[in-house]
C-alpha cells in the first residue's frame, strides 16, 4: 500500500506592518500530515525565504528574516499605502508527494 495523497497545505499571514517586517515577516504554514519544504515570499523589490519542517500534522510558525538589502528597501517610503506580497509554499511528505499553496497578502505602511 503506497501513499499517493499529497499533503494539504495552507498559508496564513497575520496582520503586520512594514516596520515589523523589517525585523521578521511572520507566517503560519498548516499541513495535514508530516511534511517539509520551502516557503518563498516575493513582492516589489522584496524577497524572503525559509524552510518548514513539520514532524506531524499541525501548524508551523515562521519568522522570515530579511537580508540587509531587503531591510534597506523596506526603509524607503512606499508609493502606495501597503506593500503587496505573494507567499508560495512547496512542501513534500515522507512518501515524496508534492503540494503547493499560494497566498497573496498586504502589509500596511
Amino acid at each position: 500500500q503506497t501513499d499517493r495523497t499529497a499533503p494539504v497545505v495552507r498559508i496564513v499571514a497575520p496582520k503586520q506592518t512594514v516596520k515589523t517586517a523589517r525585523k521578521a515577516l511572520r507566517l503560519r504554514v498548516r499541513c495535514n500530515e508530516s511534511c517539509s519544504g520551502r516557503v518563498v515570499v516575493t513582492g516589489k523589490g522584496v524577497r524572503f525565504a525559509g524552510r518548514v519542517v513539520l514532524a506531524k500534522a499541525g501548524v508551523a510558525k515562521l519568522r522570515l528574516k530579511p537580508t540587509a538589502r531587503v531591510r534597506k528597501r523596506l526603509l524607503r517610503p512606499l508609493s502606495s499605502k501597503s506593500l503587496r506580497l505573494t507567499a508560495r509554499a512547496s512542501l513534500r511528505d515522507k512518501a515524496g508527494n508534492n503540494s503547493r499553496a499560494t497566498l497573496k497578502f498586504r502589509i500596511a505602511r
